[in-house]
């Protein structure tokens, strides 16, 4: 579990329809034996009926973990009121616990290894979290993990775009939600000296271009798909083809 994590359980429930294993991890290759017998009962459960649960996504099988709302017709009469009482929110994952609101993972040791890369592979950034998407540690996550795309962009719109300042916006707006306005434009003042004026004209010109979007007091960034899609096109219109 992160050092950093208040055990919210958000990401137990916000995401829990998109937990998952992949078929090489323990836990799918032989059931774990668990002293809590209730933690068993789920546990032998979820090994009865996970193939239920399994999809095929780009070329790999995942074996989804249900939400206690989905396994509950599963379970025994008793069972069914414990899970009942114990439950905050009818989405959280099956192997969500809480001791006095705090979230705990009843398979902590053997959860998907999408759990235990989360926070990391989102850049640091946790759904309990969300002000760590103004730091500069985001920033640079975001300009390693998409830096590819920024770049293509920049040479699809040198001669509109003459602002630095523009594509670092981009870099960390990016295919990540929204973000709020105030808290980006201090972040970019802060850490970046740039001057409000400065954010503004950027901010002003990749909304033109349609790359990023602002409502109210949130703004928000493209993603890689329509990155994509704008490449596509540029391409087919000034007739270059993709190396084979």
């Amino acid at each position: 579990m992160n050092m950093d994590c208040d055990r919210c359980g958000r990401c137990c429930y916000e995401f829990s329809h998109q937990i998952h294993f992949l078929s090489d991890e323990k836990f799918i290759l032989k059931p774990i034996e668990f002293q809590d017998s209730f933690v068993e009962e789920k546990v032998q459960l979820y090994h009865k009926y996970m193939d239920k649960f399994k999809k095929k996504t780009q070329n790999k099988m995942r074996f989804f973990i249900p939400t206690k709302k989905q396994i509950f017709p599963y379970l025994n009469s008793q069972s069914q009121k414990y899970l009942i009482d114990e439950m905050v929110h009818p989405n959280e994952c099956m192997f969500l616990s809480w001791q006095e609101r705090l979230a705990s993972c009843e398979i902590h040791q053997y959860n998907p290894q999408m759990c235990k890369d989360y926070p990391t592979a989102k850049g640091g950034v946790c759904k309990g979290h969300p002000e760590k998407k103004y730091t500069k540690h985001f920033y640079y996550y975001q300009k390693q993990k998409i830096g590819f795309a920024i770049q293509a962009l920049e040479q699809i719109y040198s001669e509109r775009i003459n602002r630095p300042i523009a594509f670092e916006i981009l870099t960390i707006l990016m295919d990540f939600g929204d973000f709020n306005l105030d808290q980006l434009m201090v972040f970019f003042e802060k850490d970046f000296f740039y001057s409000k004026s400065e954010i503004v004209k950027a901010m002003d010109d990749l909304k033109d271009l349609g790359l990023i979007f602002q409502e109210q007091n949130r703004i928000q960034g493209i993603s890689l798909k329509e990155v994509e899609a704008q490449i596509d096109e540029v391409m087919k219109r000034r007739g270059w083809q993709y190396p084979h």
